[in-house]
């Protein structure tokens, strides 16, 4: 502690002479009547990504809902700036960090500010979606919006695979459990036509209501534009859906409702809010914090060292550190994942509940927390999810590929020894036999009624009131919400809340503080290095959710909980 004393007080000792000059660059933040300027360019998402190690990579960074909640923090307390004008170049977020945008700008419209939207080049239903906050809408000429709408399909590949004499092979343990049936199935089931068609109400019902508070019309009237499928600048002028139809070097001089004769004065939103927010001190003796653990990715063992993977191994690690760390009052558990194999799962699941018993945890969902995601989460006290967040899917399934009709038609013959009566079980040149079919369905069954039996424990239920809700159902984060199987609407922020209420501290005790693990996987390292590392990376990422889930099923030899494949989107 003394030692603690000593080395707070020597940090702060240069700082005392510097905050004068600290305070007049926080006063000069912003000149009054400037604008401030956020450029969308990247992927939006809860916590934004680590910046690259090398100054040539010239990859988006991305912007982060953390960052963005203290911009919009710092506006609100600042009377300087003429209002916030939000450039989005290229928008890549999930429905429900769209959701999460929408909120904070709406959250600086009910304060009476200024929010001006540009779309420099059009955009679709996220970037409508964000701009239906806006006080003006600016969108660049020559510019289209669309498509509008949203969809959510897939290939079915069992008819192809059949002619090559590929068979797959699905077990699952719930009527909505559907990861996989694109193999297995000609067509789309209904139980999975049901519930996409639900989330699917669920988002588009979003846009038409925000499009009609947002533009001032009728529901009818927000619903007809998003039906045009694609609308030109000029007939979103001509209808009301949108302020003005400028060139980029045109829009400084409309930010104003009267246009001016020349360029308005913008600042860039990081050195605002770096200005609006300087660390002045360092606090004196130790402080308690709430610890961020990211779970992104499918959840697997142990990372392969390719991809990004919610791996168990790492995870554990981090959550015992946690748990025995006296600074940490609490910890919130950031999950964006579909899910994974079943023993990864539990081994999380098994360090939050302990984790639960010494300290707060909370769970935060980001665009989707299913299947082995929500199996990890309900060890935790309490779970936020936000509005259109995918979640559910309590249920297992197991997959694989039969190659025994393929090696036929080539001439290949299979031949095994076994001592065993299904020693060759698991074998891919062969399906289940009756008897082997009876044994895989009971270890199914197993699982579901221990990921059952979790959930009701964790939601503080019977496991009467669970069932109905299960069966592999995915909800919306407002559907999920209503049935009881998340706690509260919100997202980081109020993730936080949660935690330091249950530990009854206040935001000035306990500071929010992202536990990464250290290191980076080879490949990561070498991209990075090269010149072209950052274009590469993007092509990996673009590429890389279908393998990774694909990936993450065929790597365990046990049942696997997971979503599958078949994200609504725009």
């Amino acid at each position: 502690m003394v030692t603690s004393v000593i080395s707070g007080f020597l940090y702060n000792v240069p700082r005392v002479a510097l905050a004068p000059l600290r305070l007049w660059r926080r006063s000069r933040a912003c000149p009054r009547g400037a604008w401030v300027h956020l450029v969308v360019e990247g992927e939006v998402s809860e916590i934004r990504r680590p910046q690259p190690l090398l100054l040539w990579s010239r990859r988006p960074l991305g912007l982060g809902l953390d960052r963005l909640h203290a911009l919009v923090d710092s506006l609100l307390d600042d009377p300087a700036p003429a209002g916030l004008l939000v450039t989005i170049r290229r928008l890549s977020a999930s429905a429900a960090a769209r959701t999460a945008f929408r909120s904070e700008l709406l959250r600086l419209r009910a304060a009476n500010k200024r929010v001006v939207v540009h779309l420099p080049e059009g955009g679709s239903v996220g970037e409508l979606l964000l701009a239906s906050a806006a006080s003006r809408l600016i969108v660049g000429a020559q510019t289209t919006f669309g498509p509008l709408g949203f969809q959510a399909g897939a290939l079915y590949w069992r008819n192809a695979l059949d002619r090559v004499g590929l068979v797959a092979d699905i077990h699952t343990q719930g009527d909505y459990k559907t990861a996989g049936e694109n193999l297995a199935l000609s067509a789309m089931s209904e139980p999975q036509r049901e519930q996409l068609n639900r989330l699917l109400t669920v988002l588009h019902e979003e846009l038409v209501g925000a499009l009609a508070d947002g533009r001032r019309v009728s529901r009818e009237v927000a619903a007809g534009w998003i039906d045009r499928g694609l609308l030109s600048s000029e007939d979103a002028l001509r209808e009301g859906l949108v302020d003005a139809v400028l060139h980029d070097d045109e829009v400084l001089r409309f930010l104003e409702d009267s246009p001016s004769e020349k360029d308005a004065i913008t600042v860039g939103a990081g050195t605002y809010l770096s200005r609006r927010s300087p660390r002045m001190f360092g606090p004196i003796y130790p402080r308690k914090t709430i610890a961020i653990l990211e779970g992104c990715g499918p959840i697997v063992p142990r990372s392969p060292g390719v991809g990004a993977f919610f791996d168990a191994e790492t995870t554990v690690q981090l959550i015992e550190k946690a748990a025995e760390a006296n600074q940490v009052a609490g910890v919130v558990l950031y999950l964006d994942t579909p899910g994974g194999g079943i023993l990864a799962s539990e081994k999380i699941h098994r360090a939050v509940t302990r984790l639960a018993e010494k300290k707060p945890v909370v769970a935060c969902f980001g665009g989707i927390a299913a299947s082995g995601g929500y199996y990890v989460a309900s060890g935790c006290h309490a779970i936020v999810a936000r509005e259109t967040t995918v979640t559910g899917s309590i249920g297992v399934v197991a997959a694989r590929v039969l190659t025994g009709p393929l090696l036929e038609r080539l001439g290949v013959r299979s031949e095994v020894v076994t001592r065993g009566a299904h020693a060759d079980m698991l074998r891919s040149t062969r399906p289940f036999s009756d008897a082997e079919r009876v044994i895989f369905r009971a270890e199914l069954e197993r699982a579901y009624h221990r990921f059952l039996s979790l959930v009701a424990d964790g939601r503080k239920r019977a496991l009467a009131e669970i069932e109905p809700l299960a069966g592999g159902r995915i909800w919306s984060g407002q559907d999920a919400l209503a049935r009881g199987l998340v706690d509260r609407i919100g997202g980081l922020e109020e993730a936080l809340e949660e935690v330091r209420s249950r530990a009854r501290l206040t935001r000035e005790d306990a500071q929010p503080v992202l536990w990464r693990p250290s290191g980076r996987h080879a490949l990561g390292r070498l991209l990075e290095l090269l010149p072209v590392g950052a274009s590469l990376q993007t092509v990996l990422d673009t590429v890389a959710p279908l393998p990774e889930l694909a990936l993450a099923l065929a790597s365990n030899r046990e049942p696997v909980l997971a979503l599958g494949w078949l994200w609504p989107s725009p």
